[in-house]
């Protein structure tokens, strides 16, 4: 039996030989895989493009550097407002794009004084969830 990693990484060399001589259609729903597996990428929402470029293009484009993610808090949100940082909000948390993600974090942390803050790369699903507005579906 093959785990989802080991089959992707097992599959890896084969795509490779294969990118040199054809075009391989590739789906899944792996945000993780499709990185690794891909030099170009077009996104679809409901038959409909929405960008096409490398992976590292698309979240450069579209997402940034980085992620920094916070709860959703009337302080938070006013603090925010105030300082002038634009942010996102999603369900329970507000994004914010930054190419700074430790000076942003200490501006949470000390004038909003919000103990949550999460600092991560940004990622497709963050291309995604910006080109489409909404959240990811199974």
């Amino acid at each position: 039996m093959f785990s989802t990693k080991s089959f992707s990484l097992g599959i890896t060399g084969v795509i490779n030989v294969l990118f040199e001589t054809v075009t391989v259609y590739f789906r899944t729903k792996h945000v993780e895989v499709r990185a690794l597996l891909i030099a170009g990428l077009t996104g679809m929402d409901n038959g409909t493009f929405l960008a096409e470029g490398s992976p590292r293009e698309l979240v450069e484009k579209y997402a940034g550097s980085e992620m920094v993610e916070t709860d959703n808090t009337p302080e938070v949100v006013a603090c925010l407002t105030e300082a002038g940082i634009p942010y996102e909000v999603a369900g329970d948390q507000i994004q914010v794009t930054t190419g700074d993600p430790r000076a942003l974090a200490k501006t949470l942390l000390d004038r909003c004084r919000n103990s949550r803050v999460i600092t991560r790369p940004a990622t497709l699903e963050d291309v995604f969830l910006k080109l489409t507005g909404r959240a990811l579906r199974e």
